[in-house]
Formats: C-alpha cells, structure tokens, sequence
C-alpha cells in the first residue's frame, strides 16, 4: 500500500505528530484528524493508530492522556503498545460506522473580514437534504420548473428521504445511481426525483434551478460554492486552521475559489467495515491563507454546490463532497490536507442526460400551452 505523511497540532497536548496512515480517513477525533486502517489480529478487529512525535515515542503521561480522551469521546477499550503506536479495539461496530460517516464534507468557511459573494445563483437552488447535507436543484435549458436535484451517495438516504428547498419539504420519490466513467464501480454522486411532501402525486416543481455543466474547462475557473454546512469557529492556537461550529444543516452560506486542477478517479470507502469505495472524477480546490478571499467546505456541505458562469449563465460545475471534517486547514502552503474536493459534474454529464427527461416537466409544460394560447388569442 502507498504510504503517505501528513501534520497537524493536537490541542490535547502541545507537540506535532507525524502520522502515517494507509487508507481510511476519520474526522473528529479530538476535535482534530487522525488517519487510521483496520486489520484485524486474533479474530478482533482493530483500529490502528500510527503515532509518532516529531521528538520520538510517547512517553507514559502522553499514552495516558491520549488513552483517556479516546475513552472518553468513543467509549472504547484501548491499548497502548509498541514504539509511538496504539491499537484501539472497538466496543461496537455500529459506533465504528458512526465514525466514518464524517468523512465526507462539509458549511462554507469563510476568513474573518470576507464577505459571502453577491453574485451567485439564486439561494434556493440548493437545499437542504435530510438533517446532515446539501443538494442542488438542475433542470434544462428552457425549463420553468424541475422535479430533479443531485446529491452525494456517501451522505445517505433515498426515497423517501426529506428535503427542503425554500423552507418547503419534499420527498424523494425516484433515485438513480451514477457509474465511475467505464466501470461498474459507483460515483459519489446519484439523481433524484422530487414530489411534494403532502402529495406523492404532486411533482415538486422547483421553480429555482440551474443547467449542469458539460464542459470539460473547469480547471482555473473562478466559482461560487453555496452549502448548508458548518462555518468558521475559533483560530487554532499554531494558526494553521480554524475550528468549525454549528449544531445543524439549516442555514445556507456561500463563499468563493478558483478551480486548480481536476482529478480522476479519486477513491473514497464511507464505511471501513464495508468493501464499497466510491470512485469519483473531483475538481479540486486549495483553502488558502488569511490574506485571499478564499473559501472552505465543512462537515453538512456535502451536496452543496460549486457554479461558474458559461456564457452569462450559471452551470452546476461540482458537488461538494471531501474535506478534513470539522478543521479548515489553511497552511503551511505544502500541507495536503488544503484541498476541497467536489464531484466533477462534466464526467457524467452523458448519465445526467440520458436520466434528466428531454421535454419539460407538466407542470412547466402547462406553462408553456397557457403562455402559447394568448398568444394565438393576441394574433386572432
């Protein structure tokens, strides 16, 4: 397997770590990040945590004082062994699983003194999905309604599952699953039919909605990011990295960056219990410093968001999906863990088309029949 080295300051105890990790990410864990792989050893699963200070191993107060704030936060059995390394068996799988669900992103992170941007779509083309996302309403050029949204599949639900958009609930009544480019592996990203939540037979009919990009001109592009995720919270004491705050997915934000590469085929496993992994072509951003106007994602972000301009028009270019949880990392310049991932909407653009229907929906068509029979009275 690649290994990989990645920093970051503990706020439990004042020295930096140098963790290696493997495969699996998990936010949250002392209010920071850690990187961690299972194995399992003795027909027990574990979960391993591969420490060590940039000063050598840990010292016995230092295990200790790790070993307490784990019980405390995740109620497990821990032991502590071997030079700079712990091993953590789980008490409970569905606690591991809770864990994990985190990962993915995450409200919009703005610096002190940048203001959200003013133009941007309009707020309720994205929504909010269930009590722990976002998602966005697209349609088709010359629509005056749309029934349809797209969503992350990492996030969870489906039919049946609530949303709202404009403080109006609706019900998923209709899902579609979207394949990695070539394969039969899924992308992090699905389709979904909306109808009203009083009616079942009432389409939703969202009448804020925007095209999605078919283009593949993503990289250096200046976007718009809106989400109902957490915001920015209080300065880590290095400076690196600012907490995230918020206690629920009910307040949209908005903020800016620019597209800096894009990316195929990025891997991301939801559950470490599972053998799913989801592969995903990503546009890729990087959070930087004070001085920008640059903005994050954060944890209820998932689902949000990021638009940019073609031809005077808002085209949907990303989906907001990956970030570091509840820490937004800024610097130094070479740390990894800056960059913000969101599903790249051009690489499955032919998917969306072929599950989107090409005429308009009833409701809209109605519209349209009304609109052509005054027309017809004028001319009379």
């Amino acid at each position: 397997m690649d290994e990989l080295l990645v920093y970051y300051f503990s706020e439990v105890m004042s020295m930096q770590f140098r963790v290696r990790f493997l495969k699996i990410q998990y936010s949250g864990l002392l209010g920071q990040f850690f990187w961690l792989w299972k194995r399992e050893i003795g027909g027990i699963l574990h979960i391993v945590l591969e420490m060590e200070t940039t000063g050598g191993k840990l010292n016995a107060g230092e295990k200790l004082s790790v070993q307490n704030r784990l019980e405390e936060k995740l109620n497990m059995d821990t032991l502590f062994a071997g030079r700079g390394f712990s091993r953590i068996s789980l008490v409970s799988l569905a606690v591991m699983v809770l864990l994990f669900v985190a990962v993915g992103a995450q409200a919009i992170v703005l610096h002190p003194g940048v203001a959200e941007p003013t133009d941007r779509p309009e707020d309720n083309v994205i929504g909010r999905w269930s009590d722990n996302a976002s998602c966005v309403a697209i349609g088709r050029e010359g629509w005056t309604s749309t029934n349809y949204i797209l969503a992350n599949r990492h996030q969870g639900g489906g039919v049946g599952t609530s949303v709202w958009f404009g403080d109006v609930e609706y019900k998923v009544a209709q899902q579609w699953s979207i394949n990695y480019i070539n394969s039969t592996n899924y992308a992090d990203i699905r389709v979904f039919r909306l109808v009203s939540a009083d009616d079942p037979n009432q389409p939703a009919n969202l009448t804020d909605f925007t095209l999605w990009n078919t283009n593949d001109n993503e990289a250096g592009q200046t976007i718009v990011m809106g989400g109902f995720g957490k915001t920015r919270g209080t300065l880590a004491s290095n400076g690196n990295y600012y907490n995230c705050i918020g206690d629920d997915n009910t307040e949209l934000h908005w903020g800016q960056n620019t597209i800096d590469e894009t990316e195929d085929g990025y891997d991301f496993t939801p559950n470490p219990n599972s053998s799913v992994t989801y592969f995903s072509d990503t546009v890729n951003i990087d959070f930087d410093g004070p001085e920008t106007t640059d903005a994050a994602i954060a944890r209820w972000d998932s689902g949000g968001g990021w638009y940019y301009k073609d031809n005077g028009k808002w085209v949907l270019a990303g989906l907001g999906a990956y970030a570091t949880g509840d820490i937004s990392i800024f610097a130094p310049e070479d740390n990894i863990n800056r960059i913000n991932r969101g599903i790249r909407i051009s690489s499955y653009a032919d998917q969306i088309d072929e599950i989107i229907p090409p005429t308009p929906e009833p409701a809209t068509l109605g519209l349209l029949c009304v609109g052509g029979l005054a027309l017809l009275r004028r001319r009379k």
